[in-house]
């Protein structure tokens, strides 16, 4: 039997007057290619899922927030064949603004996409209870 690997990752909602901003995955990316998706990713070694949120944050749209700054959502575990996920996510809003964005050269796009629409626009399951959490809906 092979032993279970263990993923930790950490997700933002970025919000600005209403709406949430979304990432295009390349088309080349290894999972879940050409999809909309939540600034974030995995957990580095002797960090905190809210410090690994604000450094994706950064690296991925040249956002620099504080662990003070953000709002935690959910914590999810789930299993995908022989992987445990466990998956932070938390929402900023209020300090950004679509100017403050600089898109790095990991997404091929971005949109901001109105809080009422934004689940029409993420299909990555996780992602979406996130959403709907944050949303109360």
């Amino acid at each position: 039997m092979n032993p279970t690997r263990l993923t930790e990752t950490a997700r933002l909602i970025v919000e600005d007057h209403g709406d949430i901003l979304l990432l295009m995955r390349p088309e080349t990316s290894k999972s879940r290619p050409g999809e909309w998706d939540l600034p974030g990713g995995e957990v580095d070694l002797k960090e905190t899922p809210e410090q690994a949120a604000c450094r994706e944050v950064l690296e991925e749209i040249g956002l620099r927030v504080s662990v003070n700054d953000v709002e935690r959502i959910s914590t999810t575990v789930d299993r995908d064949g022989d992987r445990t996920f466990i998956r932070h996510y938390w929402r900023i809003g209020g300090m950004v603004t679509r100017k403050s964005v600089e898109l790095s050269t990991e997404h091929t796009g971005c949109i901001w996409v109105a809080k009422h629409k934004v689940c029409e626009q993420v299909i990555y399951e996780p992602h979406l209870i996130a959403l709907k959490h944050s949303l109360g809906a």
